[in-house]
């Protein structure tokens, strides 16, 4: 029996990000004001490339402001799940695969009777490719790749746990009232 579903999630914007997003817009407004300015003193020789410059500029702060929209989209295939992140519905990058026949254990981050070992990071390196960590239904999976010890936080679906849970009933624990 071959398992597969899809489910994508939208990364929640951060404060950081909006700090960014007001940046990059000031940045542009200061630089279009100095490249005005210049186009006007020296418009004999500058008068359409100012204006093109001006014009790229925009458009690269529009670029780069876009770039600050971001998915995961989770993709299980039989008992193996893709996370890829999607950056402005544009590009498409493989964060990691995990096999959830080799993993340690995947829990909710939430369930008291898994809060030692997600509380318990040390020596792992945490990935988070969870769309918004304070909502319901974040897990984590903690597994080892080539001698790193990993641990993934994401948002799955229903339908992903049930997948999950098929493919490893031993360590999958899924929190009551997840499925």
């Amino acid at each position: 029996m071959d398992i597969f579903c899809e489910y994508i999630v939208k990364k929640k914007k951060e404060a950081v990000d909006y700090l960014l997003i007001a940046g990059i817009v000031v940045g542009a407004v200061i630089l279009s004001m100095v490249l005005f300015m210049l186009t006007l003193m020296f418009s004999k020789y500058l008068s359409g490339i100012g204006l093109v410059l001006i014009f790229l500029l925009w458009w690269g702060a529009w670029m780069l402001i876009q770039g600050r929209n971001i998915e995961y989209e989770y993709i299980l295939t039989n008992n193996e799940l893709d996370i890829d992140k999607i950056i402005a519905r544009r590009g498409r990058k493989r964060l990691c695969t995990v096999n959830f026949r080799e993993i340690e254990q995947c829990a909710s981050i939430s369930d008291p009777d898994f809060a030692y070992v997600y509380r318990n990071s040390e020596g792992r390196a945490v990935r988070n490719y969870a769309g918004d960590i304070t909502e319901d239904r974040v897990y984590f999976v903690d597994y080892s790749k080539e001698s790193e010890r990993i641990r993934v936080i994401f948002q799955p679906s229903t339908r992903i746990l049930e997948g999950l849970k098929k493919s490893n009933p031993r360590l999958v624990a899924i929190k009551e009232g997840d499925i």
